[in-house]
């Protein structure tokens, strides 16, 4: 299977067969200011009640903005798609209609739908109010919503019959309708990771943070999707996950342990960390049309600093959501090498600079191919 490589994928042409694309520490870099088309920011309002702190991927749901907040603090944020705030809705408590912590959120027509830690997906209108819920049978890390359909990361824990599948699939009524992914022993440390089940054309992608595949739903199955191949920079071919010496060689290493994906219909964003530090980054982008893979440079000009940015998700081919601080947003500006960016909502770039709120930025990238 890994002989398919990305080079035989037709001119011009994206397939969702597998593909193996090649990463390495060496790639061609282009600074992220050189590689934007164009960038949008929108300024997300600062209140007493919409001060963010962490924030998770953005959910656009109509002319409304929705995403979680510290999942610890129970909070979701519904803005307007010109950054102003709506409301804020934390339900947390132990009442029926609250939940304790959150895990995921995703929208189900115009409901958010919330995996709670406790065991259950508690359903919430945009203002708040609460709507229906259903209860989970087991415990999952991490769940999506797909076409009436639930998944479920089960983190290396058992099922009831203790047969051991990393992804289950539930129907509407919560009953188990599909096993994926089956394994035989869990790794001696299950590292802590956003969810690793993605929307991804209608259907669903999963992926962990210490495997170098990606896998995509089709037919009833979890198939390999993408491999990203490292070389001999890939640092779970010289250590097990599954075994005794997993953090001392997490701790001496200094390869790259862990790939984040954003996959789109054109390009594939990577984040990847390594080195013992775990705060060592390496952000490819991968076009899906010829395999050509660049690195972002994300070194600030003016400063010693790396622009902190948080790739939410691809809204279409060439067109990604993004968080940044506010003092990169402006750092972003001001070193941008043409005027190609953008205000959404009336804001400025003095009240983008005075906010505690990190900026949404919708950003288009150029064609990096070499010609």
């Amino acid at each position: 299977m890994c002989l398919f490589s990305a080079q035989v994928i037709g001119q011009g042409k994206v397939s969702d067969s597998f593909v193996s694309y090649d990463l390495s520490k060496n790639d061609r870099k282009i600074k992220l200011t050189d590689l934007i088309d164009e960038v949008e920011f929108i300024n997300l309002e600062e209140t007493q009640e919409s001060l963010l702190g962490s924030v998770g991927g953005v959910h656009v749901v109509g002319d409304k903005f929705v995403f979680m907040g510290d999942r610890f603090k129970g909070d979701i944020f519904v803005f307007s798609t010109q950054g102003k705030f709506i409301n804020r809705i934390n339900r947390q408590g132990s009442a029926p209609e609250e939940y304790p912590a959150i895990k995921d959120i995703w929208i189900e027509g115009d409901l958010i739908a919330v995996h709670t830690s406790l065991k259950d997906i508690k359903r919430y209108r945009l203002n708040g109010d609460f709507a229906n819920s259903s209860k989970l049978k087991l415990t999952a890390g991490h769940a999506l919503g797909n076409s009436g359909n639930y998944f479920l990361d089960m983190n290396f824990n058992s099922l009831e019959d203790q047969s051991k599948y990393k992804v289950v699939r539930l129907d509407g009524n919560m009953g188990i309708t599909g096993k994926y992914l089956p394994f035989t022993k869990a790794p001696v440390a299950t590292m802590f990771s956003p969810s690793p089940l993605f929307e991804y054309k209608k259907s669903i992608g999963y992926y962990r943070a210490y495997s170098d595949t990606v896998y995509f739903y089709q037919k009833d199955r979890f198939v390999p999707f993408i491999h990203f191949e490292f070389g001999n920079n890939w640092h779970w071919d010289n250590y097990d996950p599954f075994g005794p010496d997993v953090i001392k060689g997490l701790r001496d290493g200094e390869k790259v342990w862990s790939i984040k994906p954003k996959v789109g219909s054109r390009y594939i964003i990577t984040s990847s960390l390594y080195g013992k530090s775990g705060k060592l980054r390496l952000e490819h982008v991968i076009d899906r049309r010829n395999a050509e893979t660049i690195l972002i440079d994300l070194e600030r000009t003016s400063k010693k600093e790396s622009f902190d940015l948080e790739v939410s998700h691809w809204e279409s081919d060439d067109t990604f959501y993004a968080f940044l601080p506010s003092m990169d947003a402006v750092g972003l500006v001001t070193e941008a090498s043409a005027k190609n960016w953008s205000f959404r909502g009336g804001t400025s770039l003095e009240e983008i600079a005075s906010s505690e709120n990190p900026v949404l930025v919708r950003i288009r990238i150029k064609d990096f191919s070499k010609k």
